[in-house]
């Protein structure tokens, strides 16, 4: 999830963005974001997941193609 913050003109304030994983809920700004896995376009039930998310995600859908293999 992305906590967006504008300024008081509507522009978007990038240095108080807040990117939270969704699923073990880290929380960073944009400054340490390298490796996250953000969407393009962020809509509703897309999500956004830190690197060591990512990481055991693919290692779960890995394992299970593997299995079904």
């Amino acid at each position: 999830m992305i906590h967006k913050q504008y300024r008081r003109n509507g522009t978007p304030d990038l240095r108080r963005w807040i990117f939270e994983c969704d699923r073990c809920h880290r929380r960073h700004t944009i400054r340490s974001i390298a490796g996250w896995l953000i969407p393009d376009h962020p809509k509703p039930g897309v999500r956004t997941y830190c690197p060591p998310c990512v990481e055991h995600i693919a290692r779960l859908l890995i394992t299970q193609m593997m299995r079904n293999a």
